[in-house]
């Protein structure tokens, strides 16, 4: 992959920064009367899963669902692309584009300014499911 195609990828990804490190994660599901929830979900920067597709990713050991995703960027088709590695089952594809433009909508509660980014995503792969 050219550099500058490398380069727009990255540059793409810029605003999910704020994804890097360890994040809680819990589920709206019960299991056995309880939502499930862990503290071993760290996102970070992937340029060796795909040395061609830079991407952030995830990955958890514990989770019900999802044992890894990557979030990388289509220049080709300006579309972003979510790869998901089931706990079971085949792995998803989903991609899509910033709604809005990808313009951050600004709310602040006088304290201090949060920018909000809306991404939509649709599973591409497979084609059916959920």
């Amino acid at each position: 992959m050219p550099k500058a195609e490398t380069q727009a990828i990255v540059d793409a990804l810029q605003p999910f920064q704020a994804l890097l490190g360890q994040w809680r994660w819990i589920t709206n599901k019960k299991f056995e009367g309880k939502n499930k929830s862990g503290e071993d979900l760290q996102w970070v920067w992937d340029f060796q899963h795909d040395a061609a597709q830079p991407s952030l990713t995830a990955k958890c050991e514990s989770h019900p669902y999802i044992s890894q995703i990557w979030l990388s960027y289509s220049p080709g088709d300006d579309q972003f692309v979510a790869r998901v590695k089931p706990v079971e089952g085949s792995a998803r594809e989903l991609r899509g584009q910033w709604v809005e433009d990808g313009e951050p909508k600004e709310e602040s509660d006088g304290k201090r300014t949060q920018h909000t980014y809306k991404l939509q995503l649709t599973q591409v792969a497979p084609t059916d499911g959920e």
